[in-house]
């Protein structure tokens, strides 16, 4: 069976560390536009975190989700020129594919000393398969507030590098760069494709279909196809 892409969805019922200008309260996730659509399990995951959270007497606001190419590469400039704290460049972080999350770890509020909320909020965010960007939790880090729900990549990261998994899950929902050769990225998603069914011998996600790519297509009963139908094939099996 062929991998089907992932459509995003959109998230409602979370709060955001955004206020509404006229009634001056936090607004919900759905008010983002774009930013609030996300894969349907990282939805059911925040949605279950946020009501752990709560149960816990804590507060769970979301500060950032889904990044379209141009908005991290606005971002990553931003980064650059000293605005902002580290962003990684378009293609290389799983906010690209509606796979992670930034949460306002400032206000978490739990009832014990602040020093310890993150490490209440990993203690409920793990076993729901988050997977934060930094070693141990610690609020003044980089990153702190960022976490992860790798998914259906998450075997790939065994045999990826991090950046590699999440330019496979960002082909994975349509996302990469809009000013890419389309037949380029055509085939960068049917490779994608590939890795996600444990073909990591094929190499690089490039877009240039070698003889690895080509042996296993056959091996898995598929003709050569117009790249089109190669594409159609692979997302709707």
């Amino acid at each position: 069976m062929h991998p089907k892409r992932f459509e995003l969805v959109k998230i409602e019922g979370l709060g955001t560390s955004y206020f509404g200008k006229i009634l001056k309260r936090r607004l919900d996730v759905s008010k983002l536009g774009q930013s609030a659509f996300v894969c349907p399990d990282f939805k059911e995951g925040l949605l279950k975190l946020n009501e752990l959270v709560k149960n816990e007497g804590g507060n769970f606001y979301v500060t950032d989700l889904l990044r379209d190419w141009r908005t991290q590469e606005k971002a990553r400039y931003e980064y650059i020129i000293g605005k902002k704290p580290f962003v990684a460049k378009p293609g290389e972080s799983f906010h690209g594919s509606g796979r992670a999350v930034d949460i306002d770890i400032q206000n978490l509020n739990f009832s014990f000393p602040k020093q310890d909320w993150l490490k209440k909020l990993w203690e409920l965010a793990l076993p729901l398969g988050f997977r934060p960007v930094i070693d141990s939790p610690a609020m003044d880090k980089a990153e702190a507030w960022h976490l992860d729900f790798v998914g259906v990549w998450l075997k790939s990261l065994g045999a990826l590098s991090y950046k590699d998994a999440a330019m496979c899950a960002i082909l994975d929902v349509g996302m990469w760069n809009p000013f890419e050769d389309e037949t380029k990225v055509k085939h960068m998603f049917c490779q994608a494709q590939l890795i996600r069914l444990g073909f990591y011998e094929i190499g690089l996600v490039d877009g240039v279909f070698g003889s690895k790519t080509i042996n296993i297509l056959k091996k898995m009963t598929l003709d050569v196809l117009p790249i089109n139908e190669l594409c159609s094939v692979l997302k709707n099996k």
